[in-house]
């Protein structure tokens, strides 16, 4: 099992973070069906399956690299 911490963005979508210390932006209907997270949820920690986790990692959007990790452009 792994461990996500989620918050519910201003405008009503979901971040969550790894345990890696990547963050993730996804939409809140996707985030419920993989999760089974309470719709009144505003903030808290989620147990995921590392099926689930690569499921919600695919169905999102990067937003933040974990620390110490950068782009590096292509040449």
């Amino acid at each position: 099992m792994k461990v996500i911490s989620f918050k519910k963005t201003v405008v009503g979508w979901i971040n969550f973070t790894t345990q890696a210390g990547a963050t993730y932006n996804i939409n809140p209907l996707k985030f419920r069906q993989i999760t089974g997270v309470s719709k009144q949820a505003r903030m808290g920690c989620a147990e995921v399956t590392e099926k689930e986790l690569r499921t919600l990692t695919a169905a999102a959007k990067l937003i933040k690299l974990p620390d110490g990790f950068e782009w590096v452009p292509a040449i």
